[in-house]
Formats: C-alpha cells, structure tokens, sequence
C-alpha cells in the first residue's frame, strides 16, 4: 500500500560526498584539458607567426608556453594526494600570468605592427613622390 520514495543521502553522507567530489574532479579535469588544448592553439600560432614574419617582432607564443605549463600542473594537480593544495595553487598563478602575459603580448604586438605598417607607408609614399619627381621635373 505504502509506496517507498527512494531515500535521497544526505550532504553529509560520505558517499554522497564523495559523488560530488568525484563529478567536481571530473568538471575540472575537462576545463584544464580544454585549457591545455587553447594553450597549444595559442603556441602554434603564435610559432606560425614568428616564423612567417621576417623583420616584425611578435612574441605571441609566450603565453601559449605559460598557459600551458599552468594548465599540466592543474591536471597533475587533480590527480596527486598528498600535494594536490600545493600544486592547484602553482596551476593557479601560472595561469594567471599567462593570461596577463596574453592581454600584454597582443598589446605589445599590435603596437610592433602598427609601427612597421606606419613606416611602410611613409616609404611607399616617400617613394612616389621621389618617383614623381623624377619623371616630371618643375
């Protein structure tokens, strides 16, 4: 007659702990593995560009070598137990540094660029004028 309702464990339920730890664990190992996936995008492209680019200066690699290094001590962090506090914190800041190195190597870049675009310009325009001059003397 009585119908029994399936007992839902309580938070402080071990295995209900350990269920959440687990799904916890799980999450972040996806997030850090997505990150060291960015991370390598962000080192080949920026290797890419280094080599294609003959006399602009781009740097845009070094934080494809931090965030990586950031997002591999988060995955051995994830799996350690004794020094998982240690290492996640180490994840942490190497982390954060790459991303400061990110915003600071595009700004970096981006002026580098826009100087040699300037000084190309004021040699293509220099160079007509030199040539126009040639052809129709006043």
């Amino acid at each position: 007659m009585w119908t029994s309702v399936p007992r839902i464990p309580q938070v402080g339920c071990p295995a209900a702990q350990y269920r959440h730890f687990t799904k916890r664990k799980k999450t972040s190992l996806w997030f850090t593995v997505a990150l060291l996936v960015v991370s390598v995008f962000i080192l080949t492209i920026g290797l890419a560009a280094t080599t294609r680019t003959e006399n602009v200066t781009v740097g845009g690699y070094y934080p494809g070598i931090i965030l990586g290094f950031g997002s591999f001590l988060g995955i051995i962090g994830l799996h350690l137990v004794e020094n998982r506090k240690q290492m996640l914190i180490a994840s942490i800041v190497f982390i954060s540094f790459g991303v400061v190195a990110a915003f600071c190597c595009a700004i970096v870049d981006g002026v580098f660029a826009a100087r040699h675009i300037v000084s190309m310009c004021f040699c293509v325009f220099f160079l007509l004028v030199n040539i126009k001059l040639l052809m129709c003397p006043v």
